[in-house]
């Protein structure tokens, strides 16, 4: 499950958006308006309260640490993997080099993960535990109903991605964020009912009929997998519909 690799300056835009948002958050909760500008040392305050701040502030510092201490594995792992040796990613990181072992050792663990939301929504996987983001082919959920399908399918034909990020308060769960074009940009929720399988179904058909004859009003269709529009849908079924007129037709003439 191969993810794109991010560039050095949205590493840094990452980890800034992530304090921006844990420091509006948490932080925040940690005072009030009415005593944001009150030190949090102040003889003012009451012990109970300044005892609660410390201990907010202890766990989201704790928080930050987490955060930074699996991107540095993340980033550790990709070094390696274009050829920093151990003492290096350890000098780098100021940590030993059998710790910066140990590190990459721990990123090519698999751990298993359930997606959430999306089209793989329930379904339990089997992750790398240095992918924050995991990108999967948008396969459509009636397929748990008819698995053969799937190894019949062909990603090239009109794919579309479906990302996943890891939860923050939950690392065994994915969370559904976006679909993607195989470039990467973004597109709406594909229209799964409109594939050429799909309508095969729906219609009584075999799938590769369908695909011989779906050609005829979209040069692009390359397979079982690939979506028409609905107005290419509209003109395959009046295609099939006269199609099987002409057939009872010569039937009927034959019979006579």
């Amino acid at each position: 499950m191969p993810t794109r690799r991010p560039a050095p300056a949205e590493t840094v835009i990452a980890v800034e958006d992530f304090l921006c948002q844990l420091a509006s958050g948490k932080l925040h909760a940690c005072w009030s308006e009415s005593r944001a500008t009150w030190d949090l040392d102040s003889g003012l305050r009451r012990p109970a309260d300044r005892r609660q701040d410390y201990l907010i502030l202890l766990a989201t510092i704790r928080t930050v640490q987490n955060a930074l201490d699996d991107l540095a594995g993340r980033y550790g792992y990709r070094a390696k993997q274009n050829g920093a040796d151990f003492a290096e990613i350890g000098t780098a990181a100021g940590i030993s080099r059998q710790a910066a072992r140990q590190r990459h050792l721990r990123q090519t663990v698999l751990k298993p993960a359930i997606m959430s939301g999306g089209p793989w929504d329930g379904r339990s996987m089997t992750v790398l535990l240095r992918e924050s983001t995991v990108r999967m082919l948008a396969l459509d959920p009636w397929l748990k109903d008819q698995p053969w399908l799937e190894e019949r399918l062909d990603p090239d034909d009109d794919p579309v991605y479906a990302v996943y990020r890891r939860s923050r308060d939950n690392s065994e769960v994915y969370r559904f964020q976006r679909y993607e074009n195989p470039d990467g940009t973004i597109t709406d929720e594909p229209d799964h009912s409109l594939r050429i399988y799909r309508l095969a179904d729906a219609w009584g058909l075999y799938s590769w009929t369908l695909v011989r004859h779906a050609k005829r009003v979209d040069p692009g269709v390359r397979g079982e997998s690939s979506r028409l529009s609905p107005d290419a849908a509209m003109q395959l079924r009046s295609l099939i519909t006269e199609m099987a007129r002409q057939r009872d037709d010569g039937d009927d003439q034959m019979g006579t």
